[in-house]
């Protein structure tokens, strides 16, 4: 049986992968998005795995980790 399913960060191979991985060592499929194959075996299974970089979603991540920040900053000033 075949499937596709998107694998969570909070799995260490996961997280180990995009960790090792810049946008300049994929393929480039379009103006904002970037893959890799990966042979992976996880839980005993021989996989593939894509892994997949949109510019699109990193500057948004970007932005979501700055106001974190800010606000961690903010509430650090008050105490």
């Amino acid at each position: 049986m075949k499937s596709v399913t998107r694998v969570p960060e909070q799995i260490g191979a996961a997280y180990e992968l995009v960790s090792s991985f810049s946008k300049e060592e994929m393929e480039k499929l379009s103006a904002d998005y970037w893959a890799v194959e990966v042979g992976s075996i996880y839980a005993g299974i021989p996989q593939r795995w894509l892994l997949v970089y949109s510019e699109q979603a990193f500057i948004r991540e970007k932005k979501t980790l700055e106001k974190q920040i800010e606000m961690s900053c903010k509430q650090k000033s008050k105490n």
